[in-house]
């Protein structure tokens, strides 16, 4: 959900952010937006995602498949080679 905020600046920076603004041909309150998502530390995971990163099985979840596959077919594969 999107908040409001007012902040006062001086007239220097005020004149290089409508500088910046023009240049890029965008709003200043896009300019600030793109520099604040910049410069800020992004936030904390969710407890379930967090969870995923620490947990190395769980990093796995959804991808053995491909590795059993893969293995099936590299045998079979290789079967096949040694029969001929």
């Amino acid at each position: 959900m999107a908040k409001t905020l007012t902040i006062q600046i001086p007239d220097d920076l005020e004149q290089a952010l409508t500088l910046q603004a023009q240049r890029l041909n965008k709003s200043p309150e896009d300019v600030v937006l793109e520099l604040l998502s910049r410069q800020l530390p992004p936030l904390p995971q969710p407890q379930a995602e967090a969870q995923i990163e620490e947990d190395p099985l769980l990093k796995l979840l959804g991808s053995i498949h491909l590795v059993v596959y893969q293995t099936i077919v590299d045998e079979s594969g290789f079967r096949e080679m040694l029969s001929k």
